[in-house]
């Protein structure tokens, strides 16, 4: 290749990368789904094989063996993930019953801690420090302390929006990953 060639091509292929580079980086929201369904493809692909080679000879004359097999991982799969949640929501449900149950008695003792703060103010700061500190808070704005709440707050709708927007992405997963395992093989011979 000529010289002259080479640095239009290198600033060419430079340009592609970072505009590449730049649509992905635009569109990691809806390609993290996808890539989260690789690796569970990635980690299948041994038990989808192994359920598929302990086919009845039927199922695998009729080419229907890789499906079933992805079917009946993909429910041995959910029966764990019921199975955990199972386990794991009935002792969440029982603290947050507690927590709620508890809330008049975690008050009263948070007030009562107030007003002994307030006591122990009383008692160890001078007079004149506490009019100079009570003078001070009367110019205070209430907005220093709300503007912050505020923008969480927006942050946290702004966050559930987008959740929810994913959410679409998350549910084709399971069915796009099922057609990625069932082309396994015509997938890695397209490939070697």
């Amino acid at each position: 290749m000529p010289a002259y060639l080479r640095r239009p091509r290198l600033i060419l292929f430079f340009i592609v990368f970072l505009l590449a580079a730049y649509l992905i980086w635009q569109a990691r929201g809806a390609i993290t789904p996808f890539l989260f369904g690789l690796v569970i493809a990635y980690l299948l692909v041994p038990f989808v094989n192994m359920v598929q080679k302990t086919m009845p000879r039927a199922i695998k004359e009729r080419n229907l063996a890789r499906p079933v097999a992805i079917v009946l991982v993909y429910l041995f799969g959910l029966a764990l993930f019921v199975a955990s949640l199972l386990t794991i929501v009935p002792p969440i449900i029982g603290q947050v019953q507690s927590l709620y149950e508890n809330l008049p008695d975690l008050y009263e003792e948070a007030r009562l801690l107030a007003d002994q703060g307030l006591a122990e103010y009383r008692d160890v700061i001078p007079p004149a420090l506490q009019q100079r500190f009570e003078r001070n808070l009367q110019g205070f704005d209430p907005m220093v302390v709300l503007d912050p709440i505020l923008g969480g707050t927006l942050q946290a709708v702004g966050a559930v929006r987008n959740f929810v927007s994913s959410l679409v992405g998350w549910i084709v997963i399971p069915f796009w990953l099922f057609f990625i395992l069932n082309d396994n093989a015509g997938f890695l011979k397209g490939t070697m």
